[in-house]
């Protein structure tokens, strides 16, 4: 008696947990990019598995003190909204990212915006003519 009594509690708790998780990841999937980049300027949107999302995370948070993850899986809505409204022919790339509310892009985008700002900037295409009119 005492057995079941034990049983049902943690029934009822196990339940509440449930409805408690799924009311919040319901509400966290209704949040809008521009509530986000109100409260956190400087973000990321990942996967799970993402190689390269961990690595951004990873240098981006130690550089920054006020730097979120949101993970597209939970985030569903934010994701849908940057890949309409952000990022170019709606190339799935992940993560995104935003650094003081402005878009950045993904990983690459982000590598090639620190070289520029380190003056490291690399042409794709090696500069074949002379500018030396002796030749």
């Amino acid at each position: 008696m005492i057995l079941n009594i034990f049983l049902h509690l943690i029934n009822i708790y196990a339940n509440s947990m449930f409805k408690r998780e799924n009311h919040d990841k319901t509400k966290e999937e209704q949040t809008s990019l521009e509530d986000i980049l109100k409260k956190y300027p400087s973000f990321m949107l990942g996967k799970a598995g993402c190689h390269d999302c961990v690595v951004a995370f990873q240098a981006l948070s130690s550089n920054l003190n006020a730097f979120m993850y949101f993970p597209k899986e939970v985030y569903a809505r934010l994701n849908d909204e940057i890949f309409r409204t952000k990022v170019p022919h709606q190339i799935t790339n992940y993560p995104q990212i935003f650094l003081n509310g402005e878009y950045i892009g993904d990983d690459k985008a982000l590598a090639k915006m620190v070289e520029k700002m380190n003056g490291y900037v690399h042409d794709t295409k090696p500069n074949t003519k002379s500018n030396n009119p002796a030749k």
